[in-house]
């Protein structure tokens, strides 16, 4: 399965709505995942339509269960690629965080790390 289906995204009738769709890992995130979750959320955020954003896990059984340990050495095995690793994180919360407020999808569990990506709705 390419990375890029691991986030999917929609817009209709002014949701947006991201899916992570990595279920055999309960939607643990890789660093290609953040990064399309990044690009996703700043495409709804400049987008004047969408009204909510609704982020949700595929398979029914986790939201996000934080990081995929599984690809910590590809990723993050240089102080590096930890330094990048984390500035992209830090940006997709940033993103995510600066034009809706969150609340975590009913039905869903969430990770402390991952609770801010649940659910938004803008103001205006």
């Amino acid at each position: 399965m390419e990375e890029e289906s691991k986030i999917l995204s929609s817009v209709e009738n002014g949701v947006g709505r991201l899916i992570f769709n990595n279920p055999q890992r309960r939607n643990a995130m890789s660093l290609e995942m953040w990064e399309t979750t990044s690009r996703t959320l700043e495409a709804f955020d400049q987008n004047p339509e969408v009204r909510v954003i609704v982020l949700s896990g595929a398979g029914g059984k986790a939201f996000v269960s934080g990081a995929d340990i599984s690809k910590f050495e590809s990723e993050r095995s240089s102080v590096e690629q930890t330094l990048h690793y984390n500035e992209v994180t830090a940006e997709t919360s940033r993103v995510h965080t600066a034009g809706f407020p969150c609340r975590a999808q009913q039905g869903q569990a969430t990770r402390a790390a991952t609770g801010e990506l649940a659910c938004a709705a803008r103001s205006s």
